[in-house]
């Protein structure tokens, strides 16, 4: 009787074992990812100034997306062994938090990593311009003096380069913008006309400082009218920053044929002095 006693406790352990083992099944232990920020490198004479503003890591494993953080980020990766991983940076598109997407005009870091369970491993991913894929139509960085924006009829703030290092964002000199009584305007107009494709992505970057809100626009001209159209509205902060202006997807709508020539615009809705700084205006566009 003992033994027929024994014999059945055995069997519904192992029963019970592996019924639990059904509904608790062993999990997967994930590896981690820390990623504080990108390294942008890249030709200053090709590329201009390597400012970013990059906010995002698009992370894809063995070609499938586990997800879009935020940076700085730590985050679970189910892998293990050697797998590759793929890193897109990410941008907030026209600076809004909303819209994020990879930016076209960044090479991606791309690696054969060793995933360990358990283990956060540290990457600060490399990323280039991709050269191969743009043409940089303009670069103005306020550098040199045969600067590629002129005052237009409208303008009648003061409008000159500093080399202040209070005053400049990188390198020897940033445009200032000096408004210095309410409803006085500040616009500046390209010297040449582009044409642009319709299908193609482009976007403006700029680096800015604002105590007013500053207008990116361009004129869309055709042989008999020119029709003047805002882009992106910056608003006013006390800090440099950086914001990527999708000019691709307002193209869409224009019509074929069309140039277009860029501006950008301010008014002083203050009752005293407003300043506006200005540097690194970039236009690229897909080729």
């Amino acid at each position: 009787m003992k033994k027929h006693l024994s014999l059945i406790l055995i069997v519904l352990t192992g029963i019970f074992s592996r019924s639990c083992q059904l509904i608790n099944p062993p999990e997967d232990i994930p590896a981690y990812l820390h990623i504080d920020s990108f390294s942008l490198h890249g030709n200053y004479d090709s590329f201009g100034s390597l400012s970013h503003k990059i906010t995002d890591a698009w992370v894809i494993v063995n070609d499938k997306l586990i997800g879009v953080f935020e940076l700085p980020a730590t985050f679970p990766v189910l892998a293990n062994d050697i797998q590759k991983l793929i890193i897109m940076p990410g941008i907030k598109e026209n600076g809004i938090s909303n819209t994020r997407l990879p930016y076209p005009f960044y090479t991606y870091y791309i690696d054969n990593h060793l995933f360990k369970p358990s283990t956060t491993d540290t990457i600060q991913p490399n990323i280039w311009y991709a050269g191969n894929k743009f043409l940089l139509a303009f670069n103005e960085d306020f550098e040199g003096g045969n600067v590629i924006f002129d005052p237009s009829n409208l303008n009648n703030a003061l409008v000159y380069r500093t080399n202040s290092n209070s005053e400049k964002f990188e390198g020897d000199y940033s445009l200032k913008v000096v408004l210095p009584t309410k409803n006085d305007i500040f616009e500046i107009e390209g010297e040449d006309l582009y044409d642009i494709p319709r299908n193609k992505s482009a976007f403006i970057e700029i680096n800015f400082k604002t105590d007013e809100v500053l207008t990116i626009g361009y004129y869309s001209i055709s042989l008999t009218n020119s029709v003047k159209r805002n882009l992106i509205n910056l608003n006013p902060t006390k800090t440099w920053k950086k914001v990527y202006a999708n000019l691709g997807t307002e193209l869409l709508y224009e019509p074929q044929g069309n140039v277009f020539r860029f501006f950008l615009g301010a008014v002083n809705t203050a009752s005293d002095t407003s300043y506006i700084f200005i540097d690194n205006i970039k236009l690229l566009v897909y080729k």
